[in-house]
C-alpha cells in the first residue's frame, strides 16, 4: 500500500469500534498512545511495519479515561 509521506498511528481494531476510534483519536492525540503503532514515510523508501491488535477493552478504557466528546 502506499501512503503519502508523514508520521501515521496505526491501531488494529474490531469493526465494531471504529466509529469510537475515529471519533476520539484525532481529538485527543493521547488516545491508545501506547497501543498504536507509530510510523513514518518517508522518501527513504519502502517502509515495513508490525503491528498488534488493540482489545475492545482496552478501547473501552481509553474512551472512559478520554471522557465525553465536546
Amino acid at each position: 500500500m502506499f501512503v503519502p509521506l508523514g508520521r501515521y498511528r496505526i491501531l488494529i481494531i474490531d469493526k465494531e469500534f471504529q466509529g469510537d476510534v475515529s471519533a476520539y483519536a484525532p481529538r485527543f492525540p493521547d488516545f491508545l498512545k501506547d497501543h498504536a503503532t507509530q510510523l513514518e514515510a518517508s522518501e527513504d523508501g519502502e517502509t515495513e511495519v508490525t503491528a498488534t491488535y488493540v482489545d475492545g477493552e482496552s478501547i473501552k478504557r481509553a474512551i472512559q479515561e478520554a471522557g465525553p466528546i465536546r
